[in-house]
């Protein structure tokens, strides 16, 4: 099992260095210093949250799944 968890180790530590992780950090830094697309993915992201919560409780509201869905279509839409 020990070498199990080296492996694992192993391919983080080789998925961090690829060329595509660090392009996709120098996006995710840049689009996390503009405060208005920071503002826009916090918002996504409760919605998402929120919608988890609707998704995994007893009987889903299925307005409530619309409206939440709805929002969260609303702010990928905003440029």
């Amino acid at each position: 099992m020990n070498m199990v968890f080296e492996k694992t180790r192993e391919l983080g530590e080789a998925l961090m260095a690829s060329e595509e992780y660090k392009a996709m950090k120098a996006a995710e830094d840049t689009a996390m210093a503009n405060a208005e697309a920071a503002d826009l993915m916090t918002r996504y992201l409760e919605n998402k949250t929120k919608l988890e919560e609707v998704l995994h409780g007893g009987e889903p509201n299925p307005d409530r799944i619309a409206e939440l869905g709805a929002a969260m279509e609303e702010l990928q839409s905003v440029h």
